[in-house]
């Protein structure tokens, strides 16, 4: 990982609002959606942050896998969720061995350089008949484009 990249996801980590207000109805809307159309027995979670979707997920008995590139984060997920498997990474350096079930990208894609090609890798770590979840929030409805949600710049 490029420290630049490392120390960028840090200092999201440090003053994350992931899990406040209108985002995290979002992501339980996302999972109530979401969670009739799971099969299988396991999940890979893309960038869980604070493990909002994680809480529910967890709750399925699927085995779990949450890649994550803020430490910070991959600490408090490893603490609250110790039967999941935790891999501290960026999505372009994940190569997992195991294929997926279900793979969840939850406000994720928006935050990555090459969206399209964290998809096409996504796809290649599916089981036959598996299925990815995305949900990306519309950056132009409650904030200035260009910016992420805590103010800093998205380039």
């Amino acid at each position: 990982m490029s420290k630049k990249e490392l120390s960028h996801l840090e200092k999201i980590s440090e003053h994350s609002l992931y899990a406040a207000g209108v985002n995290t109805a979002s992501i339980l809307y996302s999972f109530q959606s979401d969670r009739r159309h799971l099969r299988g027995v396991n999940i890979l979670e893309m960038g869980p942050a604070e493990g909002v979707m994680t809480e529910r997920l967890a709750t399925l008995g699927l085995k779990m896998t949450l890649v994550e590139g803020s430490a910070r984060f991959c600490e408090d997920l490893a603490d609250g969720f110790p039967d999941a498997t935790i891999e501290h990474t960026l999505f372009e350096e994940f190569d997992p061995s195991d294929r997926f079930d279900n793979i969840v990208l939850g406000h994720v894609l928006e935050h990555v350089q090459d969206p399209v090609d964290i998809l096409a890798r996504a796809r290649r770590w599916l089981t036959p008949g598996g299925r990815i979840f995305g949900a990306v929030p519309n950056a132009r409805s409650l904030r200035p484009r260009g910016c992420c949600h805590d103010g800093h710049s998205a380039d």
